[in-house]
């Protein structure tokens, strides 16, 4: 590794403006066994690392959202952001399977109360 000799700044977004617990904006504070899993997650590479994904823990499962920026959707390259969060959700179960845990995803939207620049993308039922 090359050192610059000075520190890294730390660009990612904090943990509570990604993960939230039971609605939208409320923090997931206390992620106990799951917190190394969802940091593995804030700290999955995406475009200009805008970190697009956000998750909401509700009865158990774990849903992801992708927060929308605009400029990020283009004819020739798709949803980007969308590929970000495919990413993010991929460190997750990666996570998961680090654990030994066994993993259900779903694609079945739980019409939680959400932003109107966020959409639903997937659900994982940890076991």
């Amino acid at each position: 590794m090359i050192s610059t000799g000075k520190p890294l700044k730390n660009s990612r977004i904090p943990g509570e403006k990604l993960f939230f617990r039971e609605k939208w904006g409320q923090p997931l504070t206390q992620a106990g066994e799951m917190a190394e899993v969802l940091e593995l997650v804030r700290w999955a590479p995406s475009a200009v690392n805008k970190q697009p994904w956000r998750i909401l823990l509700k009865d158990g499962v774990y849903h992801f959202y992708e927060k929308k920026d605009k400029g990020y959707i283009g004819e020739a390259t798709g949803d980007l952001q969308k590929i970000d969060v495919g990413i993010a959700l991929c460190h997750f179960l990666m996570g998961l399977e680090e654990m030994g845990k066994q993993a259900e995803v779903t694609v079945n939207d739980p019409g939680m109360e959400i932003p109107g620049d966020a959409e639903y993308i997937a659900s994982v039922a940890v076991r």
